[in-house]
């Protein structure tokens, strides 16, 4: 579990200047911005020495980390990496590697761990050396380093590209000081661990000349692919590409002559280990373009594209490559155009045999001069994203460069959004790098000019762009049965898988038609339609979708909704769609069988998902006292009964039926919640005939245990001596599926001790972890006794939270009740307060206070902590800004993800919606996830409506 910190500001103002609602430039002028503009951060803004930005990624929940080399006070280069905040942009860390030398760092990656690794080159006494660092996510800690030296020592050794493995493990490449006259391409993975020599690899062309790598990356099976260039003589470069398998073993080795003075540049990888690179070219003329080249996984080669520029200028060529969810390549880098200036140029290519040319885009930027592209990446949903630089009029006459990030759709045959950074326009500025989040967001990196004292400067700066799951005005994406011109209109709240994926019930119009549909986000940020209205309900012949329910998901991303029809018979008109087993397919459908019962659905009372099975909560047509079941199915939709109202039962040796079942329904103050059940264990609240309750636990192989029950024996449990059950909350369980936690009073107890919070790690065996008239064991709260509760969470941490009302000294309804949470046995701490100071973004104490609790959930996952959604009062709050999102971050504190009155571009926040209970899906975990994420679905002040995914940094 996480220690909740004391509020402290991650911001260190004298350094960095942050800058909010950026503008994005339209070149288009589309209906939207795409992006919206976060923070901007610039390192030293007053110092006068230089710096740069030369790479950039970001973590699992958004943070941005950067690198660069930044000047010391004698002037020289040092190995500069900070970590920023996702939400605010504020410092977390910096660490600044002085080694009484010149040290540039070139490249960065983050772990699945959020761990950053930073390779580059020292140089101390003239021997420059390969150095390749790790740092803690959370504070910068140097966890280890290797700084490497080729054998013999001497000469230049260079990290230039690095990258992780499915293990984390990190490999790099390098050029480095070989045994002849030249350098040598240099591959080496390093152990997560400690940074131990897994294995290496040592590349020198036939001319035994100068060989350097320029690209790396790993595909699915963490085999290793390094593209880059040899030297067969001092005048020509050819082209070189090498896999790894993930053991080290060379699986294939291509040295291609691209074409005169040609060199590998980039290289990428699809789905099924295909790969994609592109190298310089220049035919015999001296005209410089593109050669673009695939390989099967295998190393057969498949087909290789030249592209020319259309004048025969000298400069240009590829800089990036990337391959999108739809398995084709897309080039970019820039060319000479007729006129002489460069144009950036990307280019896609069919993934098939033939290669043929998809669609390109010439850049002119501004139409200024020239317009270089140094880096892409295809997002999720296969539009292109580029950064670099283009040229803007200058400051007092004539033009000069400044990073430029642009989008294009999918076919590259239009601009989605440009970008355009600020700067003193009296020099050259440079858009080194860019790095891409789950949910499409974008960060880049580079300098930009500054005058301090008059005299001019180059500043490393970090940009950081959200992106909205989906906003009003968005295209939906391409599916068979969407209308073309179909657009987002609204939303409702989604649902977050714990692998980032996203679904939604949403509205959209399709010129003056009005349609809703379901909507899914991939974990790689492309979204999809597999449900719209009008459109073919699978399994139920000629019926067509007419409305929809919101949206399950199961922590693996598989998701279910209900659904009502047209073209069906009535009393069959309505079921349940699932792509548990990884198409859509139909579940159940009322008037027919329920598999695993022999009567005909009724309705649908509530539904949710596990990894591999369906749980729902049915009517069926049967007597009144039976017609209650809950179900399972699994992906062949096989059904499991699991209870069933007019069940006879045996409960404490006592026989008698089930009456009613409670479960997947909304609990006290936690309503979107996931409560009821885990991957192997579901519970129940089930009241009996004899007017008993009875807290059932239920396996995946549906056998129902009994673990707590009224009348029987709570004496162990509760401490007291001859207690008895008496009634119960409303349980939960942890989606692991096993640890439990429910709220209980006892009979043989006082009234002002009654109520008791109850904990088990088995479901055998509970324990009181919160008792009626004790004290709290926070310090803060020590001198204060509980008089309720609301029911609690648990997850699969052994972590509990809860609400609890106090009373004692200084005590009035405006300070009563308090959010808890910590380990089973350990100290509750409190999270916050009615009457405390809420805080910010940073976690920083503001001005106004929380004034009440509307609703609270608990994420699972190593870093998971409450989530809750609070009234504000006090100083500066009003109607229009007075709710807020607040979470426990992985640094312990407690952190306000969203705000009515918070604004995202030029739009305000007017209301927001998540941790609700929602029709059909009640207490499923739709709105957080145990990856450190929420989604949530916003209004604006103008009446549009954005769906929007935040990490919890």
């Amino acid at each position: 579990m996480k220690h909740i910190q004391q509020p402290r500001s991650l911001m260190n103002p004298r350094k960095f200047a942050t800058l909010t609602l950026l503008a994005l430039a339209s070149f288009a002028s589309p209906a939207r911005a795409d992006f919206y503009g976060s923070w901007r951060q610039e390192y030293d803004p007053a110092v006068a020495r230089s710096q740069a930005g030369n790479a950039v990624a970001i973590d699992a929940v958004g943070n941005v980390f950067v690198t660069g080399p930044v000047k010391d006070g004698a002037n020289v280069d040092q190995y500069y990496t900070a970590k920023y905040d996702a939400l605010t942009g504020g410092l977390v860390w910096e660490v600044i590697f002085s080694p009484n030398g010149v040290a540039t760092p070139n490249a960065i990656v983050t772990d699945s761990e959020g761990n950053v690794i930073v390779t580059g080159t020292v140089n101390t006494t003239g021997d420059a050396d390969a150095y390749t660092v790790k740092y803690s996510g959370v504070n910068g800690a140097v966890l280890w380093f290797v700084q490497y030296d080729a054998p013999g020592g001497g000469g230049l050794d260079e990290g230039i590209k690095v990258a992780v493995d499915s293990g984390d493990n990190v490999i790099m490449t390098a050029k480095s000081a070989g045994s002849g006259t030249g350098l040598d391409i240099y591959t080496v993975r390093y152990a997560k661990a400690n940074g131990g020599v897994d294995w290496s690899d040592r590349y020198n062309s036939s001319g035994n000349l100068d060989d350097a790598p320029f690209g790396l990356v790993v595909d699915g099976s963490s085999s290793t692919i390094v593209v880059g260039e040899g030297r067969s003589s001092a005048s020509v470069r050819t082209f070189f590409l090498r896999k790894f398998d993930s053991a080290g073993v060379i699986q294939w080795t291509r040295t291609l002559d691209s074409g005169g003075d040609g060199g590998g540049k980039a290289v990428a990888v699809d789905a099924i280990g295909s790969v994609f690179a592109t190298a310089l070219y220049n035919d015999a003329s001296g005209h410089r373009g593109y050669y673009t080249v695939k390989y099967s996984a295998a190393g057969t080669l498949a087909w290789t594209k030249i592209k020319l520029p259309p004048s025969d200028g000298f400069a240009g060529g590829p800089t990036g490559i990337s391959v999108g969810p739809d398995g084709n390549p897309v080039v970019t880098g820039w060319l000479n155009n007729a006129t002489g200036d460069n144009t950036g140029y990307t280019e896609k290519y069919s993934s098939t045999s033939s290669g043929a040319v998809l669609g390109s885009f010439v850049d002119a930027g501004f139409g200024e001069a020239d317009t270089r592209l140094r880096q892409l990446i295809v997002d999720g949903s296969s539009n292109t994203i580029v950064v670099g630089e283009t040229d803007v009029p200058g400051d007092t006459g004539g033009s000069y460069a400044a990073i430029f990030l642009t989008k294009y759709n999918s076919t590259l045959t239009s601009r989605i959004y440009g970008f355009v950074g600020a700067s003193t326009f009296l020099n050259d500025n440079v858009g080194a790098a860019l790095a891409l989040d789950g949910n499409g967001g974008v960060a880049i990196t580079g300098s930009e000019y500054r005058r301090v004292n008059n005299i001019g400067y180059t500043k490393l700066v970090t940009y950081r762009f959200g992106r909205f799951i989906a906003e009003k005005g968005d295209e939906l994406p391409n599916d068979p049965e969407v209308p073309v011109d179909a657009l987002f209109a609204t939303g409702n709240a989604p649902a977050v898988s714990d692998t980032g994926s996203v679904a939604a019930l949403i509205g959209a119009t399709s010129g003056k038609t009005k349609l809703t549909a379901i909507l899914t986000q991939g974990t790689a940020g492309g979204s999809a339609i597999p449900a719209v209205q009008k459109g073919t309900a699978p399994g139920i012949t000629g019926a067509k979708f007419s409305s929809f329910s919101d949206p399950v998901v199961a922590p693996n991303g598989r998701y279910a909704f209900a659904a009502k029809v047209t073209g069906a018979p009535g009393p069959q008109a309505s079921g349940v769609w699932t792509n548990l087993s990884g198409s859509l397919q139909l579940a159940l459908q009322q008037g027919k069988p329920v598999p695993s019962l022999t009567e005909n659905l009724s309705s649908v009372m509530s539904l949710s998902l596990r990894d591999t099975q369906l749980l729902a909560l049915v009517k069926v047509a049967a007597p009144g006292k039976s017609n209650v079941a809950l179900i399972s199915l699994n992906a062949a939709n096989a059904g499991t009964k699991l209870l069933r109202t007019g069940d006879a039962v045996t409960v404490n040796a006592k026989d008698t039926t089930i009456k009613s079942l409670t479960v997947l329904s909304p609990a006290l103050l936690s309503p979107g919640d996931g409560r009821w059940q885990g991957n192997t264990n579901t519970v129940v609240l089930a009241t009996l005939a004899d007017k008993r309750s009875v807290i059932y636990r239920i396996t995946t192989a549906a056998v129902a245990t009994p673990m707590l029950f009224t009348e029987g024996d709570a004496a162990a449990a509760s401490g007291v001596t001859g207690a008895k059950w008496k009634t119960f909350g409303k349980p939960a369980v942890a989606t692991s599926g096993g640890r439990f936690a429910t709220l209980g009073t006892l009979d043989g107890a006082t009234k002002t001790n009654d109520t008791m919070l109850f904990y088990s790690a088995n479901g055998t065996t509970f324990s009181a972890f919160a008792k009626e008239g004790s004290a709290p064991n926070a310090a803060s709260l020590s001198a204060l006794t509980y008089t309720a509760f609301s029911d609690p969470l648990v997850n699969s941490n052994g972590d509990l939270a809860f609400i609890a009302t106090l009373k004692g000294t200084g005590v009035k309804p405006a300070n009563s009740k308090a959010l808890l949470f910590g380990a089973f046995g350990n100290t509750y701490e409190k999270v916050a307060r009615l009457g405390d100071l809420a805080t910010d973004g940073t976690g920083t104490t503001d001005t106004a206070v929380w004034n009440s609790f509307v609703s609270f959930a608990l994420a699972g996952g190593a870093n998971g902590g409450p989530i809750f959604v609070a009234k504000l009062s006090g100083a500066g709050v009003n109607g229009k800004n007075n709710l807020g999102v607040w979470a426990v971050g992985s640094d312990g504190l407690v952190r306000r993800l969203i705000r009515t009155g918070d604004a995202f571009g030029s739009r305000t926040v007017a209301s927001f919606n998540l941790l609700k209970a929602v029709p059909t899906a009640f207490a499923a975990a739709r709105s957080f996830n145990a990856t450190s994420a929420v989604a949530v679905q916003i209004t604006f002040t103008d009446k549009s409506q954005a769906l929007l995914k935040i990490g919890i940094p």
